[in-house]
């Protein structure tokens, strides 16, 4: 009984380790085609933007041309101001979370984008 739980044990290590060593190939992988790509360059030079969320918005945002303005793209992440309006008067709270959550899954990208200054990636 104890040798089959040490077995268990082992292969569940192995597995982890195996795709340990695959997610780090992965994450250079990754890192190189950023190093490629002109999107990603300008978007990395924003703080907190590495090359996996550069990849990221370069892969799943559409075009900047889509957006008017940098509130615009922060709205597609969803990335907007809470509202608590009442007769007219508008009051607008912390920046909730909502919002594309179809292409942005666990809320993967928005956790990764601190800060978001998205006005300088239409420019």
């Amino acid at each position: 009984m104890i040798i089959a739980k040490e077995r268990l044990a082992r292969l569940y290590l192995d597995q982890i380790g195996h795709l340990s060593e695959r997610i780090k190939t992965l994450g250079t992988r990754m890192a190189a085609e950023a190093e490629k790509s002109v999107v990603a360059a300008r978007l990395r030079r924003m703080p907190g933007i590495g090359p996996m969320t550069a990849m990221a918005i370069e892969t799943f945002a559409p075009t900047m041309a889509n957006f008017r303005r940098g509130r615009d793209f922060a709205a597609w992440l969803g990335l907007v101001p809470r509202q608590h309006s009442t007769g007219g008067k508008q009051r607008l709270g912390r920046t909730s979370k909502m919002g594309q959550r179809d292409i942005l899954g666990d809320d993967h990208l928005r956790t990764r984008l601190p800060g978001t200054n998205c006005g300088s990636l239409l420019s």
